[in-house]
């Protein structure tokens, strides 16, 4: 077999190398739970650089693509969606992930609509005229009181943000 050491996605393996520097730096920020941004133009090996720390670390992680995204209520989806995902890699019964599920919501005195998608795959569902922000802050709370039992970490890899706002001319 041969080895592929220009890959036109992601490099793994032998495909990525020469960024200990930026491994040794993005691992300590990991263990010392600061939030990190990596800002640099298409192709550069962002996302390779993450995915090989999170690999070697054998941290659990979940990918939010912001890519098309368009609004508050897009966002809240996406990121209601990758707690589910997180929650499906640490609980492993539904009946256990339906009674946190209860539990929290009822002391957070919040109502959403909990479905079934799937076979027995959970849904989350915000009241439809409920704040976006809200949303999420309650649906992250949820998440941290699912990992604080579990004394578990986890890693959210927020991808491709766009900014939409206009460029302005301005005339003199």
């Amino acid at each position: 077999m041969i080895d592929d050491y220009f890959p036109q996605g992601l490099a793994f393996g032998k495909a990525f190398l020469g960024r200990e520097t930026e491994k040794l730096w993005l691992s300590q920020n990991i263990k010392q739970r600061h939030h990190t941004v990596l800002v640099a133009p298409r192709r550069f090996g962002k996302t390779s650089l993450v995915l090989n720390v999170l690999s070697e670390q054998k941290i659990p992680f979940c990918e939010l693509n912001f890519h098309l995204i368009v609004s508050a209520k897009s966002v809240e989806k996406k990121i209601i969606d990758g707690v589910l995902n997180i929650m499906n890699q640490f609980v492993s019964t539904p009946e256990y992930k339906l009674k946190v599920i209860r539990s929290f919501f009822t002391r957070a005195k919040k109502k959403w609509t909990i479905g079934f998608r799937d076979i027995i795959g959970l849904e989350l569902i915000p009241d439809e005229n409920s704040n976006s922000a809200d949303n999420i802050y309650t649906a992250l709370m949820l998440l941290d009181e699912l990992l604080g039992k579990k004394k578990a970490r986890l890693f959210f890899l927020l991808m491709k943000f766009k900014n939409y706002q206009k460029s302005k001319k301005v005339f003199k």
